[in-house]
């Protein structure tokens, strides 16, 4: 399935996008025959357990010409074009990113790699849907970049997992577009002539560049494992205005999902609708040559044939 949120009568609401219609969850269970309706919100949706129900419940509607034009009719069913798509989770608790999680990335910043996955928490303030506008705060940083990422969002409760218990855990698969901006981040302060602690202070405590709001684009949808069952083999791409310029697989990531998990749940207890991220590969903006970075009009799109494309403008405040 492709869990979505999606914006209706000035509610956002939990649904389920079924070829060029949006199900909408609250409605679908009395319509196939269940007593009880599902929660209509993604969080709650994924802590209820019954993701196994849902797909059942779509699978019906998606064989039933005649269910599904019932539920077009009442609303239930919403054309995909008038849907407007937000973040499938809109305000997850956390949002855990991996850092160097890649190769070819540790490469090209001439960064050594870690024997263990290394992260940072990214506010969920930042999170915006897979097609809003990433807006360039007035502070006006001028080195705002891309990091496409592959990411999970749990399913149920989990705390010190085994990396053979941590994909149990997962609901299932989305993208997030890391957009972070440089010269707030340790390394590029020291060069504004900061003292070295206060470099340390600004940019690695708190990862001040990655927290803007709309800097966490994530969509479009949740894949749920059913549908996408090896997130080791994932394809990865991140296009700036037309010309691709991260392209990856998940394969090639030095931890595995199951790993990264494990290790970050030493620390977390992960609750449903909490989102981590599994890091960049090579391709962003500060590494080429020369530097090349986000401005008004550029157009971003982190894409995955089996996830779906967040496309998103870049405007200016």
């Amino acid at each position: 399935m492709k869990l979505v949120s999606f914006e209706k009568e000035q509610a956002t609401r939990a649904g389920v996008a079924l070829k060029d219609v949006v199900l909408d969850v609250t409605r679908l269970q009395g319509a196939t025959g269940g007593a009880a309706a599902f929660p209509g919100e993604m969080k709650a949706l994924l802590a209820s357990g019954r993701l196994a129900e849902l797909k059942q419940a779509v699978d019906r509607v998606a064989g039933d010409a005649a269910l599904l034009a019932e539920l077009r009719r009442t609303g239930a069913a919403v054309a995909a074009a008038e849907v407007r798509l937000v973040a499938p989770v809109p305000n997850p608790g956390l949002v855990l990113s991996s850092g160097g999680a890649y190769r070819d990335h540790l490469s090209e910043m001439a960064v050594q790699s870690h024997r263990d996955p290394i992260g940072f928490i990214k506010g969920s303030s930042a999170v915006c849907g897979p097609h809003d506008a990433i807006v360039l705060p007035s502070t006006a940083p001028d080195m705002v970049d891309w990091e496409g990422e592959f990411a999970c969002v749990i399913g149920r409760t989990c705390f010190e997992v085994s990396p053979e218990e941590a994909l149990d855990c997962v609901a299932g698969y989305t993208l997030i577009n890391d957009v972070s901006a440089r010269d707030w981040m340790l390394g590029f302060l020291g060069a504004k002539g900061e003292a070295p602690l206060d470099v340390y202070i600004k940019g690695s405590m708190n990862v001040l560049g990655k927290q803007y709001p709309t800097f966490c684009p994530m969509g479009p949808c949740i894949v749920t494992k059913d549908e996408l069952r090896d997130p080791g083999n994932v394809d990865l791409s991140t296009i700036v205005n037309g010309e691709v310029m991260q392209s990856a697989n998940t394969r090639d990531l030095i931890h595995g999902l199951g790993q990264t998990l494990s290790y970050f749940s030493r620390w977390f207890r992960f609750q449903p609708g909490d989102v981590i991220s599994t890091g960049t590969p090579a391709g962003i903006g500060f590494a080429r040559k020369p530097p090349r970075f986000l401005r008004p009009g550029d157009v971003v799109e982190v894409r995955s044939e089996q996830i779906g494309s967040l496309r998103n403008v870049v405007a200016g405040r």
